[in-house]
């Protein structure tokens, strides 16, 4: 599970008449969405919300997930008063790297939002990240991983067995000269 800490956004770009927003936060991970209240007419939005999602475990790897995009979470801020099929404030990736994952610790930081075609810069966004596992998960993962490498270990010893019984059987005068 991750849990996203949404706290504030700043310079965020108006696209209305009226020159302000009324901005939410819309975080995706995977099928899932979560999203924060509309702050009224505002472009510099506090929310001070938590939201949890659930994340993949997987602790065979030490990376950030990178290898599909749908294992990055999406962060889009919309205007609660726009039009149906407008575009939004501003969006951003935000890959959830597992080294820290492990202690648990919330990672705040400043991400860039930019537009819907990734060109021009829409403001920023403070966010709280915060990866939470399941111990219990992660040790049945750790011992199925071990054992399907054991399954296939001990396959290749008996391939390598064969081979040596094969080859133990052949006697000098057996090969062609």
């Amino acid at each position: 599970m991750v849990k996203v800490y949404v706290i504030e956004a700043q310079e965020l770009v108006a696209t209305g008449f009226t020159g302000s927003a009324d901005p939410y936060a819309a975080v995706y991970v995977g099928n899932q969405k979560s999203r924060t209240n509309a702050m009224p007419n505002t472009l510099q939005p506090v929310w001070n919300e938590m939201l949890s999602l659930y994340v993949p475990q997987d602790y065979t790897r030490f990376s950030s997930f990178v290898d599909n995009p749908n294992d990055k979470m999406h962060i889009v801020v919309w205007d609660s008063t726009a039009a149906e099929g407008a575009d939004p404030l501003g969006k951003c990736e935000y890959a959830l790297p597992m080294e820290h994952g492990y202690d648990q610790r919330m990672i705040t930081e400043w991400v860039p939002l930019v537009s819907q075609d990734g060109r021009q810069s829409r403001g920023r966004i403070r966010l709280g990240i915060q990866y939470i596992f399941d111990q219990a998960l992660m040790l049945d993962t750790v011992i199925k991983r071990r054992e399907e490498e054991k399954d296939t270990l001990m396959t290749e010893l008996t391939s390598t067995q064969k081979i040596l019984d094969i080859t133990s059987s052949i006697s000098a005068s057996d090969i062609p000269r």
